[in-house]
């Protein structure tokens, strides 16, 4: 019996700081049932095996495996060959591709990723405790932290509040097969898909068109963004690692206003980028 505290949860070779990890595996199998008979002959395959690697875990500046992927996905301009990661949770590895990454600034506490990867092939190996070649964060200081995220411009800092921040990025990848092959030929991306979810203290009309996403913090000639650093840049500023969400190239979809008891008005905006 293997426990959490003896396993490794790595993406290509960097460990996770996981809270919880899966990897699901499922083949499709359809009954041969020829006319004339009442039974099935026999299960045949009539698809491709299919993984799905999940995890929830914290995130670090320092060696983020994750979320460089959807910059890397973003810029593809082109339907290409989609790029595999190497996915290992407690010894069963196999090539994975990802399909969504997402997370949430609360106040007061560490930053937390979900990210989902899919695969289309056999996985290899069993469950076992870890190995003394993976790497992980050696301190806290590379955290992601709701302390150390900032609305920001090229004129520097904005003074505007925000109580919540939700990313999510999905991604569609789509197997190609060929005749005599039971694995993909090629991977591909297909479209990618982002959203964002910010919570304020003040509503404003809709546009049939869908404002910028920098209307939301008035401050559309100056690029407004928003950044979030590690967590010891509370006490070295020269620590200037950040993941960076520039809301320009989004569209105001929906803003859904509610007010309950003992409560302040909030408005929650919902933003949208296709790319």
């Amino acid at each position: 019996m293997v426990f959490f505290n003896e396993c490794d949860i790595r993406v290509n070779g960097t460990g996770l700081m996981a809270q919880n990890a899966s990897i699901n595996s499922s083949n499709s199998l359809q009954a041969i049932r020829p006319v004339g008979r009442s039974d099935a002959l026999e299960l045949s395959p009539n698809g491709a095996i299919r993984n799905q690697f999940s995890a929830t875990y914290y995130v670090d500046l320092t060696s983020d495996p994750c979320f460089p992927e959807t910059t890397r996905i973003k810029n593809s301009t082109e339907f290409e060959q989609a790029e595999a990661q190497v996915i290992e949770v407690a010894g069963i590895s196999g090539a994975f591709y990802m399909t969504s990454y997402s997370l949430s600034i609360q106040e007061n506490s560490a930053i937390k990723a979900n990210v989902t990867y899919q695969g289309f092939g056999e996985i290899s190996g069993n469950v076992t405790g870890k190995t003394s070649d993976a790497s992980y964060p050696e301190s806290f200081s590379g955290l992601a932290h709701a302390w150390t995220t900032f609305v920001q411009s090229d004129a520097g800092d904005l003074d505007i509040p925000v109580f919540k921040f939700d990313y999510n990025f999905s991604n569609k990848v789509q197997p190609l097969y060929g005749v005599g092959s039971k694995n993909p030929m090629q991977v591909a991306n297909l479209s990618s898909e982002e959203r964002i979810r910010i919570e304020r203290d003040n509503s404003r009309q809709m546009n049939f068109y869908g404002e910028s996403g920098c209307a939301l913090f008035d401050a559309c000639a100056q690029n407004p963004r928003v950044r979030i650093f590690k967590l010891g840049y509370l006490c070295d500023d020269s620590l200037t690692d950040s993941m960076d969400f520039d809301v320009s190239g989004y569209r105001i979809v929906s803003n859904n206003t509610t007010l309950d008891t003992n409560d302040y008005v909030k408005s929650t905006f919902e933003i949208r980028r296709i790319d």
